[in-house]
């Protein structure tokens, strides 16, 4: 699970699909509880920044404002008040993704191809295109 925190206009949709996903399974696993009753850990996400848990409303927000643009459907309602933050740590809530990093992963390493996600290169330049003006990172 991660958060890129690049602006969402710019990713493939594979990505997009793949984050908004994400988001809903990472909110649930802050719901979950081990068996004896304590909360799940989330500090490797948190030490590989792969989240910021303090933006996962906004972000929601932000991934369905371009789902919508794009014309796609979803019945995904995220309260805010619904997601569980008060047993992380000052440094897990605190947890920043590096934007620059995130954004050169999403274009140039992709697991997926060896030079990066090509669908997200297209989307990218497209992105600088039609949205000049735009920040390529998350407005958070």
């Amino acid at each position: 699970m991660r958060m890129w925190m690049v602006n969402p206009k710019l990713m493939c949709r594979e990505h997009l699909l793949g984050e908004w996903r994400e988001l809903k399974m990472f909110v649930g696993t802050l719901k979950r509880k081990k068996k004896d009753g304590s909360p799940v850990s989330v500090a490797r996400y948190a030490e590989y920044k792969l989240i910021e848990p303090l933006h996962l409303y906004d972000r929601y927000l932000e991934l369905k404002e371009e789902l919508v643009r794009r014309g796609y459907q979803n019945k995904m309602v995220l309260d805010p008040n619904d997601i569980p933050l008060r047993h992380l740590t000052k440094e897990e809530l605190e947890t920043v993704v590096p934007r620059e990093w995130s954004l050169e992963q999403l274009l140039y390493h992709s697991r997926k191809e060896k030079n990066g996600c090509i669908a997200c290169q297209k989307q990218y330049e497209l992105f600088q295109q039609e949205f000049p003006e735009e920040s390529p990172y998350s407005k958070f």
